[in-house]
């Protein structure tokens, strides 16, 4: 065994040693990254973040091939105390054995479009690395069709991985000197980050929006940026006035490199608008009857899937949640195993194997599962298989007696 891989089993074979004699509900979160078990269990696990998510057979195959392969023995309710439901939101996440990064929001996963945002987000988020989920949990989550953009926080000086450095204010990225990073330097502003290639061209310094204070680093004099020009501000009163018109705290501190190129016109001015009068609120009209309100039902689509160019084989399919007494209904069009399915009285997680058994679905099959409960709101889930890419997954909601779903 190589002796990395060798120190960290060991260090996760004394943490969960730890947890052990702790017990379940005392027990500390084991590091990032960590696969687990509990006791007499077959079932595993890998935490992040506090949370456990669930692995299947096909993920654990995939985190051996990463070269994850050390397991964990934790108590019994372990996993209970550190629900998958804890993981938190606005982290980045990359599924096993899958290249691309996705942001989960708390719901739903969105795609990330370029190396340049993912290690924007991976710097807000506080994560040296993407999470490296499971699939059996992120395909029951669902995706959002549009990408995700990251902007650094105003103030953050960085670079692309090479000499050259950066400000970032207002979404744009201003270069520095050598000069300005002395200065940088001695105003206490340190280089934070480093960003894939593309971020400046991405968002270049162009995009310094007009109307903002600014002050040269090294300088005393703050002046207003008109989107050409720079006007010196003269007086606190207009600096307030100004800063207060820009949603501003303070001047934003730029570099010489960038300001020093921009013309210098005439003393900034600036006045505060009159406030319009307040009109006399009108009294509030009666509220209208409301109907009692209706239970919802919640589930999840979990599966297992091989992606294709032309078809998708699913191993597993399953509607984990099901209260006690619902029904389930699953249609395929065109054509899967069988076209139809209904299961009376479900509860917990409902397999719906049956449908899929066996078949390799072509792309652009459509998979809708319907959850009804008598008296309760139910769910729509509507499964599409695509070409080389995760199936998309779809929620909608049916108000009882409606033969119609709609928007949640």
């Amino acid at each position: 065994m190589h002796m990395v891989a060798l120190r960290r089993a060991i260090a996760r074979t004394l943490i969960a040693g730890a947890a052990l004699a702790a017990g379940a509900s005392d027990a500390q979160a084991l590091p990032d990254g960590s696969r687990l078990s509990e006791q007499g269990s077959f079932a595993q696990y890998i935490e992040y973040f506090g949370a456990a998510l669930p692995i299947s057979y096909g993920d654990a195959v995939a985190y051996d091939s990463e070269g994850n392969g050390s397991l964990a023995t934790v108590p019994v309710g372990y996993v209970g105390s550190h629900p998958a439901s804890h993981f938190p939101a606005q982290k980045v996440v990359r599924v096993v054995g899958y290249p691309a990064h996705f942001l989960y929001d708390g719901t739903r996963l969105r795609p990330i479009n370029s190396n340049a945002n993912s290690t924007c987000l991976l710097y807000r988020g506080g994560q040296p690395s993407p999470a490296v989920v499971p699939s059996f949990w992120a395909w029951a989550l669902p995706e959002s069709g549009a990408s995700v953009e990251c902007t650094l926080p105003d103030g953050t000086r960085f670079n692309e991985g090479g000499a050259q450095e950066y400000v970032a204010w207002f979404g744009a990225s201003l270069p520095l000197s050598a000069a300005d990073r002395a200065a940088f330097d001695v105003a206490g502003l340190y280089r934070a980050a480093t960003m894939a290639a593309g971020f400046v061209a991405a968002h270049p310094a162009s995009g310094f929006p007009a109307g903002r204070v600014v002050r040269p680093v090294g300088t005393g004099t703050s002046y207003v940026y008109d989107g050409v020009t720079l006007h010196p501000i003269a007086s606190p009163a207009i600096l307030n006035c100004l800063l207060k018109a820009g949603s501003q705290s303070t001047a934003a501190t730029v570099p010489v490199m960038w300001s020093g190129v921009l013309p210098v016109g005439d003393a900034a001015a600036c006045s505060e608008p009159t406030p319009e009068p307040t009109p006399t609120p009108l009294p509030a009209p009666a509220p209208a009857p409301s109907a009692a309100a209706s239970e919802r039902v919640t589930v999840t689509l979990a599966f297992f899937f091989k992606a294709g160019a032309k078809r998708t084989t699913f191993s597993s399919l399953n509607v984990e949640g099901v209260p006690p007494g619902a029904s389930i209904k699953a249609v395929c069009r065109p054509k899967c195993a069988r076209a139809s399915l209904v299961v009376r009285k479900g509860s917990g997680r409902v397999s719906l194997r049956k449908l899929i058994a066996k078949a390799r679905l072509k792309v652009g099959t459509v998979i809708t599962v319907t959850v009804t409960k008598p008296g309760a709101i139910g769910a729509v889930k509507t499964l599409r298989v695509r070409a080389n890419a995760r199936p998309s997954l779809k929620t909608a909601c049916l108000v009882p007696g409606a033969t119609k779903p709609a928007a949640c």
